[in-house]
């Protein structure tokens, strides 16, 4: 969280990879679930960086 604070982050997004599903499951480990919007995976960060 100290770099999406030092980034003043509001989300994070994963676009269409190939090979997705490890990174996408990586990060909602961390961050929580996604929404997928328009084909991108989109984590809503602000409450997490406060």
């Amino acid at each position: 969280m100290t770099d999406l604070r030092h980034w003043r982050a509001a989300v994070v997004v994963q676009g269409g990879l190939h090979h997705g599903g490890p990174v996408r499951r990586t990060v909602e480990a961390l961050l929580g679930p996604a929404r997928e919007i328009d084909g991108a995976l989109v984590w809503d960060v602000r409450p997490l960086v406060g």
